[in-house]
């Protein structure tokens, strides 16, 4: 039986939107898209909470969304397929990457050392939870038992992520 999860792509270094539908058609190919949330470009103070190699810099811009996608088989197959996709992405990069995160798969709480569900950043980095609050607004986080709209909200995560597209510019290629 098919299930929904959320899944979050941040592109560091994106020069155009062509890189970020590059990405979607690889999640396309990989499970059954639902929904794809507003593209935003993350304030730059994002490069403080999220880790990367030093070969690896941060440029100057920072592009996130986010997928609600339905996927037929276990969370722990779903996460090798995003991780899968992940470094197949930054495979083909050279300054820049991309980092695709699993944040809900339904209402299933996980504590596992490689995956954690619901993702302990969903409700506390912008980044996700504005474009997920946007395509999933009543989903309602299965530890803090508040819906995605209500934690939102929160003046803590006002300016941290800016519109930057819609999102009918990465799903083009599905019509």
């Amino acid at each position: 039986m098919e299930r929904g999860a959320l899944l979050s792509i941040v592109h560091n270094g994106a020069k155009n939107l062509n890189q970020l539908q590059a990405i979607q058609k690889a999640i396309h190919q990989a499970v059954r898209i639902q929904k794809v949330s507003s593209i935003y470009e993350v304030k730059s103070d994002f490069t403080e909470s999220h880790q990367h190699t030093d070969a690896v810099t941060f440029m100057g811009q920072s592009l996130c969304y986010v997928v609600h996608v339905y996927f037929d088989g276990e969370t722990k197959d779903l996460h090798r397929v995003v991780k899968t996709i992940e470094q197949q992405e930054n495979s083909k990069l050279e300054k820049e990457f991309v980092q695709i995160e699993l944040l809900c798969h339904e209402d299933e709480i996980l504590m596992l050392p490689t995956l954690t569900l619901p993702h302990p950043g969903l409700h506390q980095k912008a980044e996700y939870l504005v474009p997920a609050s946007e395509i999933l607004p009543g989903y309602e986080h299965p530890i803090i038992e508040r819906s995605l709209l209500q934690i939102e909200s929160a003046d803590k995560y006002k300016g941290k992520v800016y519109f930057y597209a819609q999102s009918k510019n990465l799903v083009d290629f599905t019509t």
